[in-house]
């Protein structure tokens, strides 16, 4: 998945109607992280958080809150999975 996609999909979960904006950012995270780890593949994945923020156009303050619901989620099992 590239990081314009995953920026898209990030836009979309953190524009959906009452939804926390923080929560679908660590949601996003930690949902996609393997995605996010394989972006970084060639890169940091600091700098893969800050394009796919950026694609998102969500605050770039967020891209820390990223980062950490992605080191996070080596310790949160994904039970089921939604259109989100």
């Amino acid at each position: 998945m590239t990081t314009q996609q995953l920026g898209n999909i990030l836009r979309s979960m953190y524009n959906l109607e009452n939804a926390n904006k923080k929560t679908m950012i660590l949601l996003f995270g930690v949902k996609y992280a393997s995605e996010i780890r394989e972006a970084a593949s060639t890169s940091s994945i600091s700098s893969v958080v800050n394009e796919i923020v950026t694609y998102a156009g969500v605050p770039s303050s967020y891209a820390t809150e990223i980062k950490a619901a992605v080191d996070l989620s080596k310790y949160v099992e994904v039970k089921s999975t939604t259109s989100i």
